[in-house]
């Protein structure tokens, strides 16, 4: 849950997100479970790591000295601000995954025909 702290006599709205750090893991988890594709992976846990973004996400927007300060598009902009930053590490958590199971699958590949060739020799 987005929770906002409105400083009014500063004309700013600071918005955070905090709690966040599985997001993408627990994703990865319920799309994988239905797949049963991750059984395969023995080593997830190992990597775990990789795959956390960070815990928490903030973001102040600061209204001009020149215009009106209204707390409602102040928090509108806080929270666009703030869900960019979060989306854009959570993808890069899920890039991450991807990339690696893309080169588990060509290493898996690749010792299936290095097996079949050596049993055709």
């Amino acid at each position: 849950m987005i929770e906002y702290i409105v400083k009014e006599n500063e004309r700013m709205v600071i918005a955070t997100l905090k709690g966040c750090s599985e997001d993408a893991i627990n994703i990865l988890n319920r799309r994988l479970r239905s797949t049963k594709f991750l059984d395969c992976l023995t080593d997830f846990n190992k990597v775990y790591s990789r795959y956390l973004i960070p815990n928490k996400f903030s973001s102040a927007v600061k209204c001009d000295p020149r215009d009106e300060f209204d707390v409602e598009e102040g928090k509108r902009k806080a929270k666009e601000r703030l869900l960019v930053k979060y989306h854009r590490s959570f993808e890069r958590a899920i890039v991450r995954y991807v990339d690696d199971m893309t080169f588990e699958a060509s290493m898996i590949a690749t010792n299936l025909i290095d097996k079949v060739d050596d049993e055709n020799l």
